[in-house]
């Protein structure tokens, strides 16, 4: 049978490529799409409920962007105490072992800065930005250029933001320019 004969080139060939496996790039920035630029291309979405609402804008740091806005200002005044709207946005990342990366996400603040009970948390590995309303931002009501670092523990490490509302709030968030690329 010509596909089970180990002399010929094209079972070789055919072999060859089957049995090949992935090795991370190292050198590189190794999120896909972290512009925006082409929509949610390479990001998964999952949202908690009705009121998480996610779309690209041209309100970016550089280029597009993505808005995500969470809404509980209109839910029943019976709604069980720690209801939240959520938003999650997550990407698996190629990575190498041992590794350390550095992150750098741009980040505007634009629904109402008031509330106190909607947050921001970015996770890469195993660095956090955290953010609860625009406290500890530098600039409360433009980009503010975040950062954070990890080391890779695998070949695989989530990247994710969430993105929350408590009840009777509103809050939005634009989120560009996420880079993660190795230390050098």
């Amino acid at each position: 049978m010509l596909l089970s004969d180990s002399s010929n080139t094209l079972y070789q060939t055919l072999t060859e490529t089957t049995t090949a496996t992935a090795t991370p790039t190292c050198g590189a920035q190794i999120l896909k799409n972290g512009g925006f630029d082409n929509g949610y291309d390479g990001w998964t979405i999952r949202r908690q409920d009705n009121g998480a609402f996610i779309k690209v804008t041209s309100d970016g740091y550089s280029g597009n962007a993505i808005s995500v806005s969470c809404d509980t200002i209109n839910y029943p005044s019976n709604a069980p105490d720690g209801y939240y709207s959520k938003l999650w946005l997550t990407q698996d990342m190629a990575t190498c072992p041992g590794v350390t990366y550095d992150v750098s996400i741009a980040l505007k603040i634009a629904g109402n800065p008031a509330y106190s009970n909607s947050y921001f948390l970015g996770g890469f590995g195993d660095g956090n930005i955290y953010y609860q309303d625009n406290f500890g931002l530098s600039n409360p009501t433009g980009y503010n250029v975040l950062t954070t670092s990890f080391t890779a523990k695998s070949t695989t490490e989530l990247a994710q933001f969430i993105f929350v509302a408590g009840v009777g709030t509103m809050q939005t968030w634009v989120v560009d320019s996420v880079t993660v690329t190795p230390r050098s």
